[in-house]
């Protein structure tokens, strides 16, 4: 069932003097659930000569590292939410039958411990039917076991990609729109393999989500006959730290110029990080009169930010920028659901090409749709999850990020609907999760993203037309 709650109450009272006290009443109900009660409460108040006037909303959660390791990409994630809320409430109607969408936060700083308490207070004060997030996959996992998967809650996370979440025993309520560590791992580890690069230096991050693809990736690597050279982080310490410095210099001399191999967040401080690696590690290289140590600069799909396509063609002068690739999810920039996607939040002053946005956006439009469907069909015994799978999975009449009254005029017509989202089909197998193609992201000299797509499923990773990313 929805939540309905009950905002700026209006009541036009004729022969009676009880306002202040019906204000004080319906504060109290102001988070309930059933409609029934309402309906009644609302006929009483017409029987006497009160007319009764409400605005409803439906609530849905979103729990987001707005700090913590995860709060570089959190703004981005909690924007894109935004946007897709504005946009769906853009007729006044929102959800038939229910109200305005409305996304109350909490934030979870990443921590799967501390999250537990501030969850249960936010879902004591909002009760929502479901939620978007957790931003990081060991809070997800925490969250979803005590929490989401106990209170019956859907959960549905655009960030979290730990490949343990596909085998929780979550009753089908857990589902994300981002492919696992998993899938991305093994795209890159064949992609290198198929280009003959069989050595490479990796430097990662030491936050959880890099660790563990790093992990992964080595797992992949090395079953395919890899090498893996150097493995080390990129911190505060060891950027100013000579040794290590000199250490990774001396790898990509000692080997031949293997691949160097980045697993970072995009963010800031990633910057100002490489910003500084990148500036000594050049002038140990003038000491030694070389000008290149690695044949090729390759990093993973949350470093597909302007911060980091700035940096490297700042450094256009070493051609740095030139073979540097970005291996990250895909979706097509001349399909129309990335079209109207793009369009949607470049009016509403969000960069659309943002990491996550474009996940984000589609968990909430998936969250909305589900929502209508679920309310359409109260009658009938199914579950909310049952709605997602619904409105997600083929068979139905295709409807993209910019078709909400489209869609929702279908569902309201008893028509299904298949969504396509701007990170393309929606369609979640039975651990709730979907598949991707990966593409390959290079910095032109007009400083954009150029765009290759990979099919996953030909080990030569064929090429489609490059196109370039809208900026």
């Amino acid at each position: 069932m929805m939540i309905v709650n009950l905002v700026q109450p209006i009541l036009l009272i004729q022969h009676f003097h009880f306002d202040k006290f019906m204000l004080r009443f319906l504060n109290q109900i102001q988070i309930m659930k059933n409609k029934i009660f309402l309906s009644f409460l609302r006929n009483i108040f017409l029987m006497i000569g009160i007319p009764f006037y409400l605005q409803a909303e439906v609530i849905i959660g979103s729990l987001n590292a707005e700090s913590g390791a995860g709060s570089g990409i959190a703004g981005i994630i909690i924007e894109s939410q935004r946007v897709a809320v504005d946009h769906i409430n853009s007729d006044t109607i929102g959800i038939q039958g229910e109200g305005l969408l409305k996304i109350e936060r909490a934030d979870t700083a990443c921590d799967p411990i501390s999250s537990i308490n501030t969850v249960n207070t936010f879902i004591n004060r909002y009760n929502p039917d479901i939620i978007l997030g957790p931003t990081c996959s060991s809070t997800t996992l925490e969250i979803a076991k005590n929490i989401t998967i106990p209170k019956n809650i859907l959960l549905i996370s655009s960030s979290a990609s730990s490949p343990e979440i596909s085998s929780l025993d979550d009753n089908n309520l857990v589902f994300r729109t981002i492919a696992s560590d998993t899938q991305q791992a093994y795209s890159l580890a064949q992609y290198l393999m198929s280009r003959q690069e069989k050595e490479v230096v990796l430097l990662y991050g030491n936050d959880p989500y890099n660790e563990t693809l790093a992990q992964i990736f080595l797992q992949e690597y090395t079953n395919a006959g890899g090498t893996v050279r150097v493995k080390t982080q990129l911190t505060e310490k060891t950027v100013i730290d000579w040794k290590f410095i000199n250490d990774f210099v001396d790898s990509g001399l000692v080997y031949e110029q293997p691949v160097l191999l980045m697993f970072l967040h995009g963010n800031e401080r990633t910057v100002s990080l490489l910003e500084q690696f990148i500036g000594i590690v050049e002038e140990r290289l003038k000491a030694l009169t070389k000008n290149k140590i690695f044949s090729h600069h390759y990093g993973t799909d949350s470093m597909l930010t302007s911060n980091i396509r700035n940096l490297l063609y700042s450094y256009s002068s070493s051609g740095l920028h030139k073979e540097f690739t970005v291996i990250a999810q895909a979706f097509s920039q001349s399909s129309s659901e990335f079209q109207s996607y793009a369009n949607i939040l470049l009016n509403a002053g969000v960069d659309p090409n943002s990491p996550y946005a474009a996940f984000s956006f589609d968990t909430t439009m998936l969250a909305a749709l589900a929502l209508q469907h679920y309310s359409y069909n109260s009658n009938e015994n199914i579950s909310l999850a049952d709605s997602l799978f619904n409105i997600a999975n083929p068979p139905g009449v295709i409807v993209g990020p910019g078709s909400w009254e489209t869609a929702r005029s279908l569902i309201l017509r008893g028509v299904d609907i298949n969504y396509n989202g701007v990170m393309g089909p929606m369609d979640f197998d039975n651990k709730g999760d979907v598949a991707r193609l990966y593409s390959l992201n290079q910095v032109s000299d007009e400083n954009t993203w150029i765009v290759e797509s990979l099919d996953p499923v030909n080990p030569i990773f064929n090429f489609i037309t490059p196109q370039i990313v809208i900026d």
